[in-house]
């Protein structure tokens, strides 16, 4: 701050105020040292210099205890030996950044994106919609649908047309999925707004949805529950609750390798529930707790199930990769 000795602490830059108040804290080496927030308002590069003189004075020059309080869940890993959350003023855990991971963390998510869909196999697709509608030119029981209608890559389809085009690629078990929160969500929503979807879009849906099922299901059998937590088109993020049969990170590098091209699988990452995923679950809670969902005196369930993720369970997994 050399080069601030001549100002007025008053007219300093919120950060420079920061880097004051902490280096005022510091002097004389303090038995203890209380910080609130201290990296708040700061560029990047000056959080880290910040972070190392904190580290220097707590770890390295053990001179000083420093307690410290943050909403970045970086800093407190990065410097804290021992991390404690807070809600509505009362602690409701205490350790160290592993120890909450274990205890409060839901287990691993898995994040994998799909090969997009070649003009090769669009082409396969639309050959086998074609020789059916060839083959059965008239249905009964579908007096509104053309079909002898020759299908191509620029095509676009009404909702029945589609329903009917899943029936015939034998995916008749994909059409419960066309519903609010489910897989087919912006599918649908997507037919309410225009009336028609490229013809395209459906069989892409059809197969990222067929792979990225196929995939996990191969990790199925380690995990108590899995949920799936988002999905945009070619990308899929699962979560995946801890149970007995749970392996390390390293077996499930190793087990997805193996599969990885059969599903079209063109990238992956396997991690641990982070810390800022815990300490938004415990400020989700306290809020639902102030809008009176939850009585003060219930215990905060962090493992809570968000009302859009979908359940993947033997059921779901055999209907998608049928």
């Amino acid at each position: 701050m050399d080069e601030y000795t001549k100002k007025i602490a008053g007219k300093l830059s919120g950060g420079n105020k920061r880097k004051l108040s902490v280096a005022i804290s510091l002097l004389g080496n303090p038995q203890i040292v209380l910080l609130d927030e201290p990296s708040t308002g700061m560029d990047p590069e000056a959080r880290r210099f910040m972070w190392s003189i904190i580290h220097k004075t707590s770890k390295k020059g053990k001179k000083s205890s420093v307690i410290m309080t943050t909403h970045s869940m970086d800093e407190a890993e990065t410097l804290c030996q021992r991390m404690g959350i807070v809600v509505n003023g009362e602690f409701v855990c205490l350790g160290k950044a592993s120890q909450i991971k274990e205890s409060y963390g839901y287990g691993y998510e898995i994040d994998l994106r799909i090969k997009p869909l070649t003009i090769e196999l669009q082409d396969e697709y639309i050959q086998i919609i074609n020789d059916y509608n060839k083959k059965f030119p008239y249905d009964t029981n579908e007096e509104n649908i053309n079909n002898d209608t020759n299908y191509n890559r620029k095509s676009k389809i009404n909702k029945e047309e589609l329903v009917n085009i899943l029936i015939k690629l034998n995916k008749n078990n994909y059409i419960d999925e066309l519903r609010e929160n489910r897989l087919g969500n912006k599918i649908i929503k997507s037919l309410e707004l225009k009336g028609k979807i490229a013809l395209i879009t459906l069989l892409n849906w059809i197969f990222f949805s067929e792979n990225a099922f196929k995939f996990i299901r191969y990790a199925k059998d380690y995990f108590e529950e899995i949920f799936l937590s988002e999905h945009i088109e070619n990308n899929f993020l699962f979560k995946m609750k801890k149970g007995p049969n749970t392996k390390s990170i390293g077996f499930f590098f190793g087990l997805f390798e193996k599969h990885k091209e059969e599903c079209y699988v063109t990238e992956y990452s396997i991690q641990p529930t982070s810390l800022e995923q815990i300490f938004n679950k415990f400020a989700e809670a306290q809020i639902k707790e102030e809008k009176g969902g939850k009585n003060k005196n219930d215990e905060i369930n962090v493992h809570e199930k968000i009302k859009n993720e979908i359940l993947v369970n033997d059921e779901l997994i055999q209907k998608m990769i049928i």
